[in-house]
Parts: structure tokens; C-alpha cells; sequence
């Protein structure tokens, strides 16, 4: 394993590690074409264990006090998982819950502490670039909206404490044996939510590092501001040849479509079907150039804009 820098980054350096093989795409004398996938959710099976078991008790322990857990637990599931702000960095779905969270008719609105801290955050990430754990402990020093970023500072690092003690993640079925076929005709850049060392020993544990997959050349980029903007990044570096998106959330297609590239979905809950398809049926198709189309459409009509609960009160 070496450490690279994938080209094209300017000013937003990207980290990247890679991982040789004798195994390489084939080479056609042309730019090759560029898979960038994201990993959580996508290839590895392992965002509804996240964030019921790390993100959630979480919040649940730092917010709302005395309120209905199990409503606690509807607002974060929908606003993480099922919302069009699933795949969102991990600030962003803080300030979008504890928003919901005040809507909820079992949580209620009097809550002042949750407001403040949704302020400061909005304030906060409307500046920050990379809104990272060691971004905020520096915001803190600013006497302007310090104390209330301590609350979401203490949940972040009670964040990373649960996640730690996870056990190792799997992959989607379908996806190992799709990445044998596409890796011998694309160079695979994998996208995670951290560093990029991590998401690397996450593919390790689950079994898609080692030697007898077969993988050809596999890089790994992430910061720890979040995986939408790092697909966004990849994408743009690798503009040279043919790129293609590979995600789960609407965010990551918003982030193929600012950088002008394909995209094509692993729709949650039918990840089997979505890399079989990928593999065999879309992508030979874009390799030569054709235009495969995807339901952009439906595949975006599955994210909801509201919860179920704030349309059954609006009837």
C-alpha cells in the first residue's frame, strides 16, 4: 500500500491510498474509465447498524431530554436513512434532526438548548468547507457561538466512541463478485466518509481486500468532512477518461451531476439487484460509449421530503 495524491485537486488537496495488483484494468491505448464508489451504504452493508447503534443513542443522550426515545428514533432514522438527506455529513444530519426533531408531535418545540445549537451549526457550516470533529473544536474558540457548539462537539466524539466498538462490517451480496468484473476494465476509486486509511480497513475486514478477489488497481480518498464532497472532488480529478458515480443517496447523484459525470444507483433495499445490474447490463454499455439511461426520477421519488408522521398531521 502506498500513499498517492489523486490529480486535479488545487487548493482542496485530496488524500489518496492505493492498493497495486498484477490485476489492471485492460489496457485499450485510451484514458481508462474511472468507477468513484461510495463505500457506506453502497458497497458495505452497514448504515442502519451505524446509526441505530452510534448515532442515534447518541443523540438520544445528548438532546431532548425526557422526550419519547422512540420518537427520537423515528425523526433520526428518517432524517439518516430515508430522507433526501441520507449520506449527508455527520453535522449536517445533526442540525437536520434536532430541527425535525421540534416538529415531532411527541418531542414539541419548547426547546430552546436543541434551537440554539441548530443556529450555531447553520452558522458554522455555512462557513466551514470541511465540517470535521477537529473543524468545530477550533470554531469553539470563537467567543461568538462557542458554547453552543459543545453540545454537538461532545455528540461527535460519542459518536466516534460507539463506532469503534462495532463489530467489523459486510458487504451488499452481488457487490464482490461485481467489482471482480468491473475492476478488470475501470480504475476503482472508493469514496468513505473519514480518512481514507479507515474506509481501506473497513473493505480489509469485509473481505474485499484480500488477494484471492482479484482486484485491480483500488484507491482509497476521503477527508473527514464527508463523503459527498469527496465524490464530488474524485470525480472532477478524473475527468481526463470516462467516470461513472456509484451511490445510494440523492446527494451523491446531486454530486455526479455538478461534476458533469454519469451516475448510477444502488437503490437501498435492492442492493443485490442494483450491482447485478451495474455489472452485467449498465456499465459494458457506458464503457463503449452508449447512453444507458436511469431512472433518475424513481430512484429519487424513494426519498421522502417529509415523514409520514408530519403528512398524516397535515391531513
Amino acid at each position: 500500500m502506498r500513499t498517492t495524491e489523486a490529480p486535479g485537486r488545487g487548493r482542496a488537496r485530496l488524500r489518496a491510498r492505493t492498493r497495486l495488483s498484477s490485476h489492471r484494468p485492460e489496457d485499450t491505448g485510451v484514458a481508462p474509465a474511472t468507477i468513484i464508489l461510495d463505500s457506506a451504504g453502497t458497497v458495505l452493508d452497514c448504515m442502519g447498524v451505524r446509526h441505530s447503534l452510534a448515532y442515534f443513542p447518541a443523540f438520544a443522550d445528548a438532546f431532548f431530554k425526557g422526550a419519547d426515545k422512540a420518537a427520537l428514533e423515528e425523526v433520526w432514522s428518517f432524517v439518516a436513512l430515508r430522507s433526501r438527506s441520507r449520506s449527508a455529513s455527520r453535522f449536517r444530519l445533526l442540525v437536520s434532526a434536532l430541527r425535525l426533531a421540534r416538529r415531532h408531535p411527541s418531542i414539541g418545540s419548547r426547546r430552546q438548548r436543541e434551537e440554539e445549537v441548530a443556529a450555531a451549526l447553520d452558522h458554522w457550516l455555512a462557513s466551514e468547507r470541511a465540517p470535521t470533529a477537529a473543524a468545530i473544536e477550533r470554531a469553539m474558540r470563537d467567543r461568538s457561538f462557542a458554547e453552543s457548539l459543545v453540545p454537538a462537539a461532545i455528540w461527535s466524539l460519542d459518536v466516534d466512541a460507539r463506532l469503534s466498538a462495532l463489530p467489523p462490517v459486510r458487504a451488499f451480496e452481488g457487490a464482490r463478485e461485481a467489482l471482480k468484473e468491473l475492476s478488470a476494465r475501470a480504475r476503482i476509486v472508493v469514496a468513505g466518509e473519514g480518512r481514507a486509511q479507515d474506509t481501506e480497513r473497513d473493505w480489509r475486514k469485509a473481505g474485499l481486500l484480500g488477494s484471492s478477489l482479484g482486484l485491480g488497481e483500488v484507491a482509497f480518498v476521503g477527508e473527514e468532512g464527508g463523503t459527498i464532497g469527496e465524490i464530488a472532488s474524485a470525480a472532477k480529478s478524473y475527468a481526463r477518461g470516462p467516470v461513472l458515480v456509484v451511490g445510494d443517496s440523492p446527494g451523491e447523484l446531486e454530486a455526479a451531476r455538478s461534476s458533469g459525470t454519469a451516475f448510477f444507483p444502488i437503490r437501498p433495499g435492492k442492493e443485490r439487484e442494483s450491482w447485478q445490474r451495474l455489472a452485467r447490463d449498465f456499465f459494458p454499455a457506458f464503457a463503449r460509449g452508449e447512453r444507458a439511461d436511469v431512472d433518475s426520477a424513481g430512484f429519487l421519488a424513494a426519498f421522502a421530503v417529509d415523514p409520514g408522521w408530519r403528512r398524516a398531521k397535515a391531513d
